[in-house]
């Protein structure tokens, strides 16, 4: 991405998407579709961070680190290696 050009977000019906096809699309290299796995659980995320740290600020860090975490296991790579309830178990242990 080039300076002061923005991502472009494909238009996807996210909604009818599994996580396995959104993962598995990241893996080919539709990055961008990663939004859609944060849209799906990041308020999800954040509430159970939340009830465990007990504060706004830190379960932000938390849901942040998660997704950082999580992201390499949306590669080539791991590609097929791992259902997307497995890729994202380590969000909740980001901690």
């Amino acid at each position: 991405m080039g300076e002061g050009e923005a991502a472009v977000i494909p238009q996807v019906a996210d909604q009818r998407l599994s996580d396995e096809e959104v993962i598995a699309r990241v893996a080919r290299g539709e990055v961008a579709l990663f939004e859609v796995v944060m849209r799906r659980y990041n308020q999800r995320l954040y509430r159970t961070a939340r009830a465990i740290t007990g504060d706004d600020r830190e379960a932000e860090d938390v849901v942040q680190k998660a997704y950082v975490r999580a992201w390499p296991r949306a590669t080539p790579r791991s590609a097929g290696q791992a259902t997307p309830a497995e890729a994202r178990c380590p969000i909740g242990r980001a901690r």
